[in-house]
């Protein structure tokens, strides 16, 4: 999950792709965007940096597929956090369901709570990402506002890797808990077995008394 943590932190601060925008009535140029921030390409081959909120999502915004726009942008940057917070809060429940499997029997239930509560955050985290990326690949192009000339960037590009990684991290939490079940009933069908077993040598035991019993007091009598 410490992985997952990097993904979306990477995800939350890098370049997603570039596009083609238009700030300020200037001149549509290129620009790389990120979640935040908006970054024409000068002349000299260098960035300058705009926030996304003032440069484009500002409130002169004049048609409903800009709007829309910012809208993908709202929910590429819900999504990325949701993500990178779930990731954050899964890191210390695994290590705790690494401590509780450490400590014996006394901690299977707290074993198996936390393995729980990480797998339910994992996948928490990929269904984020997963929501994050769609929008970002559904955004409109918007002629002499937002028109996409690369979808995959660094940042998205790390969230797309942030699925896999949090699935897998999922699936084992859910190992280790199914696991920690298994051996349980294995335990308790094990003990009901020897309790079985001891009740039946017990009754054997008690058998052979009786049996031994009944031998002797005839010949007592006999002896008589």
């Amino acid at each position: 999950m410490i992985l997952s943590v990097a993904l979306a932190a990477f995800g939350y601060v890098s370049v997603w792709g570039t596009a083609t925008v238009q700030i300020a009535e200037q001149v549509p140029e290129r620009a790389a965007y990120t979640l935040w921030s908006v970054m024409p390409y000068t002349q000299q081959g260098t960035l300058e940096v705009y926030r996304l909120d003032e440069a484009l999502c500002s409130d002169s915004l004049e048609t409903r597929k800009e709007a829309e726009v910012c809208q993908h942008f709202a929910a590429m940057r819900l999504g990325t956090i949701l993500a990178l917070v779930a990731s954050v809060i899964s890191v210390p429940s695994a290590i705790l369901s690494c401590v509780a499997a450490r400590s014996g029997r006394g901690c299977r239930i707290l074993r198996s709570v936390a393995s729980i509560f990480t797998a339910v955050l994992a996948c928490g985290a990929a269904i984020a990402a997963i929501a994050a990326l769609a929008s970002a690949w559904s955004t409109p192009d918007v002629a002499r506002f937002f028109q996409r000339r690369q979808t995959l960037a660094r940042g998205s590009w790390a969230m797309l890797f942030l699925v896999p990684v949090a699935l897998a991290a999922a699936s084992l939490e859910v190992c280790v808990c199914a696991s920690a079940c298994f051996c349980k009933s294995r335990r308790q069908s094990k003990r009901g077995q020897y309790y079985d077993d001891s009740r039946s040598m017990r009754g054997e035991e008690k058998h052979i008394d009786s049996d031994s019993t009944q031998s002797s007091s005839p010949r007592g009598a006999q002896h008589v």
